[in-house]
């Protein structure tokens, strides 16, 4: 998965509340590749946000 794609599937299960599944369905890829992609570029977003 690209960089670009994964932060398009991160904002669609973080912001838009999709399913990893539904959003795999989009790309053409399986769970595993949205999640990890989710996972990696999620845990940089809440790292980075020091208000919470």
């Amino acid at each position: 998965m690209t960089a670009r794609a994964g932060r398009w599937a991160t904002v669609q299960v973080g912001r838009f509340a999709r399913s990893e599944s539904e959003v795999a369905g989009d790309l053409g890829c399986d769970w595993y590749t949205v999640n990890d992609a989710v996972v990696a570029y999620g845990e940089a977003l809440v790292d980075s946000d020091l208000d919470r």
